[in-house]
């Protein structure tokens, strides 16, 4: 699809290279890409559940029999929160959704960031979200929810957990982006604020600064210039 509408533009000083897994690309030899026929994605897809179903059953059957660690929810969120102030703080409350398979219960992890609390409810089935005044809901299963509360690992929540993300509010789909965002400094250790002053990072910022450069670069370009990200190659 990306690929279709890239060479919609007919720009004559790119190309877009499909990489399926195991295509490689180096200066000395250029690209050399593995067939893959992108029309089979369904026949594929049945294919690689067959080959790993079991690995698929025992990680399911594993978590049916899961509890859902309450400890662990409150003592990462509560560290979290109080790394956060203004401007990198979030106003908005968002919560959870964890279902407890043994016990057959329906927790509402939430997380209010206005008071810097934190706060489980029971709740009977899934309609009654909406009647907590949350921006967003954030569902997956108590295994990954559990492991990400206890190995401090919620940066890595979008690119490789199962979850499902309910929007709520007007504002969701920003509110969504800025927790994820805060995140993501918390566990690269840029929060709370005062964490970026230490020797180690210091020495970081040494070694990359023309990364920091090449930000407020694109800052500039995207913010004050209106570039479109196609326009910045």
């Amino acid at each position: 699809m990306i690929k279709k509408s890239f060479e919609k533009q007919k720009n004559p000083n790119q190309i877009c290279v499909l990489m399926p897994s195991g295509s490689i690309w180096s200066k000395e030899f250029g690209f050399k890409t593995i067939n893959h026929d992108y029309s089979q994605i369904e026949k594929h897809i049945k294919d690689a559940t067959k080959k790993n179903k079991e690995k698929i059953d025992r990680t399911l059957k594993k978590n049916k029999i899961l509890f859902f660690k309450e400890k662990y929810f409150h003592d990462y969120f509560r560290k979290f929160l109080k790394s956060t102030f203004f401007p990198f703080n979030l106003s908005f409350k968002f919560a959870f959704l964890i279902k407890e398979f043994p016990t057959d219960t329906i927790f509402l992890c939430i997380i209010d960031g206005r008071k810097k609390k934190t706060k489980v409810l029971k709740i009977k089935n899934e309609s009654e979200i909406f009647q907590y005044q949350l921006s967003f809901i954030i569902k997956t299963s108590a295994q990954i929810f559990n492991d990400c509360n206890k190995k401090v690992m919620h940066n890595t929540f979008t690119a490789s957990k199962l979850l499902e993300i309910i929007l709520i509010s007007p504002k969701s789909t920003t509110r969504v982006n800025k927790y994820f965002s805060l995140v993501d400094f918390y566990e690269n250790d840029c929060l709370p604020i005062s964490k970026l002053f230490s020797i180690r990072n210091f020495l970081i910022f040494l070694r990359r600064w023309r990364e920091i450069l090449d930000i407020f670069y694109y800052l500039y370009l995207i913010k004050l210039k209106k570039f479109k990200i196609s326009e910045l190659w």
